[in-house]
């Protein structure tokens, strides 16, 4: 019976790990796409600033 207890909290534990994995790096590719959005409006705003 335990063994089934011990196996059910296995799981848990990989699903949860899997979530927050998950999250981790959709958050990581968000902010690394904000910071590729951020420098290329950097430089659309110095291309303005000069003309």
């Amino acid at each position: 019976m335990w063994i089934r207890h011990w196996l059910l909290a296995l799981a848990l534990v990989q699903s949860f790990g899997g979530i927050v994995f998950y999250s981790l790096a959709s958050a990581a590719s968000r902010s690394d796409a904000y910071l590729q959005q951020l420098l290329e409006g950097d430089d659309d705003f110095e291309l303005l600033d000069e003309s």
